[in-house]
């Protein structure tokens, strides 16, 4: 943290808000801290998914030597966090997390650097009618003026909605240049809105720290209620191309409930079907395919965490089926499943001849419901073994079958874009 001290400049610019030491009623007050002893607690969180590429940024600061306070909705999902001080280039690892909360949209995580001069929470302040934040740029530390307005709406931990000139993860600071808290999003009516959750949260998550546990471990964590496998009947899945509906195997359940979890939440919506294979499968589910522009590389975010391989006999690779996607193992030395991304079968028919060769080649063997399905209705036998199938399309077979004919650019990229408009639970 001591280089960020070479970046400090000797004066720093009050953008439209009054003298530092006064109120906005002109005041005096005793200064709580400077701007440059605050700017040494600032930091740039970064996160990154499982195949170690960034997936979000934004703030964060220390409350203690070895604790970073940043947003839960921020970090969660993520398999590495990184931070470096805010305005240099000095990323970090941060070894994991010591407490959360869903209530507050906060947590607390211990970094591998220390700092030597965090925020005190003992002196943080109430929140004014006008905030501050500070921020760099070409080498000089400037302040930037919130204006704080009305609480949120049956807010149950004291949020206050502020102006729209804020950053997530902004450290807010009083003129007297207390800590007053820390800026968030939250959903006002139909809107986004930002808000500042008042530092007493802070300090009350710092009063609950427990072991340290790894990033990633908090991506299955949920205080949302899901519904239950025994009320899903099956997955409606609307394209831009049609509608495809599949139905979730209960041999799996590890797999059918993180796809009930997926739906419940949105996940799928918006995403691209990012890989054709010609007359063999579709896929979809990488998160990064949501904004996607033409020639992006995409296909590697997914949720931030990844599954089990695990192969049933039962749930094979027959036409319609729908199993979980991976990455070869060169590049997947763990041999897990992408925790969101998966793929539907169209195939082709397979002869008992061709049986036979994948049998020697593969060192596995087909029972005969399988030589049945691939020589009949066909199928992809060629992935039987090495992949998880966890459900299998029930309506729109017709519509992966022209799917997996479009033409493709780059890595199997469709040329004309192949979007899910929405993924829904069929209830019974």
């Amino acid at each position: 943290m001591n280089r960020i001290l070479s970046l400090l400049i000797a004066s720093v610019m009050m953008v439209g808000c009054h003298t530092s030491g006064t109120d906005n009623k002109g005041t005096a007050q005793a200064l709580v801290a400077s701007p440059a002893d605050n700017a040494r607690a600032l930091v740039t969180v970064r996160t990154y998914n499982h195949y170690n590429q960034k997936i979000g940024e934004g703030l964060g600061f220390y409350v203690a030597r070895n604790r970073v306070i940043t947003n839960l909705d921020l970090v969660q999902g993520s398999y590495k966090v990184k931070i470096s001080p805010m305005g240099i280039d000095d990323f970090s690892d941060v070894d994991g997390y010591t407490a959360y909360s869903y209530a507050s949209n906060l947590i607390a995580m211990q970094p591998f650097v220390r700092c030597k001069a965090p925020l005190d929470l003992s002196k943080s302040v109430a929140p004014s009618d006008t905030l501050l934040s500070l921020f760099w740029k070409d080498r000089q530390l400037f302040t930037r003026k919130m204006a704080v307005a009305k609480p949120v709406p049956n807010d149950s931990v004291g949020r206050l909605l502020i102006g729209a000139n804020a950053k997530l993860g902004d450290a807010a600071f009083s003129s007297a240049h207390g800590l007053c808290g820390i800026v968030q999003s939250v959903q006002a009516g139909d809107s986004a809105c930002w808000a500042l959750l008042p530092a007493s949260q802070i300090a009350l998550l710092m009063t609950k720290q427990n072991e340290l546990k790894p990033i990633f471990d908090l991506a299955t964590k949920t205080n949302k209620t899901y519904p239950s496998y025994t009320t899903v009947k099956g997955v409606r899945i609307v394209t831009n191309k049609g509608t495809i509906t599949i139905a979730l195997s209960n041999d799996v359940p590890e797999y059918r409930d993180n796809f009930i979890r997926l739906v419940s939440d949105g996940f799928y919506d918006s995403l691209l079907v990012h890989r054709v294979i010609k007359n063999c499968l579709i896929q979809t589910g990488g998160a990064d395919t949501k904004y996607a522009q033409r020639d992006d590389v995409v296909g590697w975010q997914g949720p931030g965490y990844t599954l089990p391989v695990i192969v049933k006999p039962n749930l094979f690779h027959q036409r319609g089926a729908v199993a979980a996607a991976k990455l070869p193992s060169d590049r997947n030395p763990r041999n897990r499943c992408d925790g969101s991304q998966f793929y539907m079968v169209s195939g082709r028919v397979y002869s008992d001849a061709e049986l036979d060769d994948l049998e020697k080649s593969k060192k596995i063997k087909y029972s005969s419901t399988q030589r049945q399905a691939y020589t009949t209705v066909g199928g992809a036998p060629h992935l039987d073994g090495d992949y998880t199938v966890f459900a299998h399309v029930t309506s729109g077979i017709e519509l992966v079958e022209q799917l997996s004919r479009v033409e493709t650019y780059g890595v199997d990229r469709p040329v004309n874009d192949i979007r899910i408009k929405r993924a829904e639970l069929i209830k019974y």
